[in-house]
């Protein structure tokens, strides 16, 4: 994970998330385009594998992390209890963005949620999507890919793409589905 520690004196000169930036906030988060979030801890600890327990002091520090203002603010939505955003809004590459984030730092809600908005781009971005769904090992997303993908594309295009045992599942699924044209 791409955590990097600031001084608090940064906070004065940056831009706060307007969904973010919660009074009795414990911890300060910023994003890869310096935009804050200002969370509680505890909530990270509830929905995150990743982030460290409520108690581990942060001693006013600003944890910085990888990824855009725009990806940070969807998925911290997802930590808090309000209703989720509507991920089916974002076009692939945002929602690619937010769904490798989710899967960074294990919020379980968002992964859910952006293994099913991904679905819409099936047939629009088989590519992206097998490329997602193999790395994170969502057979499902793998087996819903348009059955031409599955028969038009040269097995040695894949090679990079598939895990061993993928490959040889997607190899077997395209034979049979030869068999059966």
């Amino acid at each position: 994970m791409d955590v990097k520690m600031g001084s608090s004196k940064d906070f004065e000169r940056e831009q706060t998330s307007t969904l973010f930036q919660a009074s009795d906030a414990d911890v300060v988060i910023r994003s890869s385009d310096d935009t804050q979030f200002r969370l509680h801890k505890k909530n990270l600890e509830c929905h995150s594998e990743a982030f460290p327990p409520a108690e581990t002091p942060t001693n006013g520090e600003i944890v910085s992390l990888s990824e855009s203002a725009a990806t940070l603010e969807m998925l911290f939505q997802f930590i808090y209890p309000r209703p989720y955003p509507d991920l089916e809004k974002l076009d692939v590459k945002p929602l690619l963005l937010v769904a490798e984030a989710a899967e960074k730092y294990r919020i379980f809600s968002a992964m859910y949620g952006c293994q099913f908005a991904l679905r819409k781009y099936l047939d629009s971005n088989p590519r992206d999507i097998l490329i997602f769904a193999a790395k994170h090992d969502y057979p499902s997303l793998i087996v819903q890919l348009p059955r031409t993908y599955l028969l038009d594309t040269p097995l040695s295009d894949l090679t990079n793409i598939l895990s061993p045992s993928v490959y040889i599942h997607w190899s077997l699924s395209r034979t049979l589905a030869q068999c059966l044209k």
